[in-house]
């Protein structure tokens, strides 16, 4: 009883001074949101121009709204492919500063959907919903679940641990970084935020795993920038000369954050120290995904506690050059896998049987590559496409 007297007041005097912090980042972000705003209206700068030496980097954003797209054209209109801030600021390798009226509705969603709802939900209630549940009869896709968020390929795609709010962070192949919130309310725009803190492809988003106001991202252009929505600021975490094509915490040290970088290196970046604390040469090739390696017409399993036992099942993988690769995922358990199906639609793979039901939808335009199933709540799983679409079925 004392153990657990002691972890429950360890946990309230975190989430009092959770509360208190996140207060404070909101008052000053509305504040710093509120001078730039007058500040660039009154020196009329354009948009996209270019800043002078030893000025702060802008990054700007480019909602449906702003660019004068309502959001219930937002499918059928194309989005410019012109990425902001110019590429040059997303070369620089100091901070890039968040200019932007709307950061903080974005941080205001985050933050307060993050002091509202636990960090992690117990593991039994989530067993006890997937048990009773199967995907494939269980999930449907509705047309307000659709939107075009970016210009370019979507090459990587991940749900913020909330329970009451479906928030995304997609990655695209110009460098931009987009938030969409299904959820918006009328006050709130239209949900869609989109900085460009990359000068290429965004091929890794890892959110810190207790507080999700911190969004890593890694790129071909060999940065890992950290988007620190509560200082609205995109800080430089690491860079090299070779490209960067995978990210992902540790899940049981949240100062340890792995990354494949050029021709199969796996290297652990140890925020505490500020180094690389391991490096590995795993492979020949490019690591494009620190849980899995798969590109021929197989998906395989290793199981066993020396991952000695290896399953293998036929899976058509070829999706050329105007696709991004499929990359399979995990469901809530391990009974199930998600993964891209050339005929548009979602391979639901049954591990034990080897059984694929594909999860079809008219509202389904384009093929989905890439994957995120919700960490906090069963049965709400996002589809990503090389034409920057985004799907939520649920």
């Amino acid at each position: 009883m004392a153990a657990a007297k002691a972890a429950l007041t360890e946990y309230e005097r975190r989430r009092l001074e959770n509360i208190k912090r996140n207060e404070e980042m909101i008052a000053s972000i509305k504040r710093k949101a509120n001078d730039l705003s007058t500040l660039i209206k009154s020196s009329k700068r354009k948009p996209h121009r270019i800043a002078k030496p030893g000025k702060t980097p802008v990054v700007l954003r480019r909602s449906l709204r702003s660019r004068g797209i309502s959001p219930d054209s937002a499918q059928e209109t194309a989005i410019p492919t012109t990425p902001s801030p110019p590429v040059s600021l997303a070369k620089q390798k100091g901070p890039l500063r968040i200019v932007d009226d709307f950061v903080a509705t974005l941080a205001a969603t985050i933050l307060d959907a993050e002091e509202n709802a636990p960090l992690h939900r117990r593991v039994e209630s989530l067993q006890n919903e997937v048990e009773s549940w199967n995907p494939a009869s269980a999930l449907s896709l509705v047309p307000e679940n659709t939107r075009r968020l970016l210009a370019g390929r979507i090459l990587t795609v991940c749900f913020f641990p909330f329970l009451d709010r479906r928030l995304l962070a997609v990655g695209d192949k110009y460098g931009n970084l987009g938030f969409w919130d299904a959820d918006f309310g009328e006050s709130e725009g239209d949900g869609s935020y989109v900085y460009t803190p990359h000068s290429a492809p965004v091929s890794g988003i890892s959110l810190h795993p207790f507080s999700s106001s911190k969004v890593f991202t890694c790129s071909y252009d060999g940065f890992i920038r950290l988007m620190d929505v509560g200082e609205t600021v995109f800080k430089m975490i690491y860079s090299t000369e070779d490209s960067i094509f995978s990210l992902i915490h540790h899940p049981n040290n949240t100062k340890s954050l792995y990354f494949g970088e050029g021709q199969g290196d796996l290297k652990m970046w140890d925020e505490s120290a500020g180094k690389i604390s391991s490096s590995w040469d795993l492979h020949e090739q490019r690591i494009n995904t620190i849980d899995f390696n798969s590109i021929d017409d197989t998906v395989g399993i290793l199981s066993g506690p020396s991952f000695d036992n290896w399953t293998t099942i036929k899976h058509f993988n070829q999706t050329g050059r105007w696709l991004s690769s499929f990359r399979a995922i995990w469901g809530w358990d391990d009974r199930f896998l998600f993964m891209g199906n050339m005929r548009r639609a979602v391979d639901i793979i049954t591990v034990e049987d080897k059984n694929i039901v594909p999860l079809e939808s008219p509202f389904m335009t384009a093929i989905p590559c890439r994957f995120a199933v919700h960490p906090q709540r069963v049965g709400l799983l996002a589809g990503a496409t090389a034409g920057g679409q985004i799907y939520i079925w649920s």
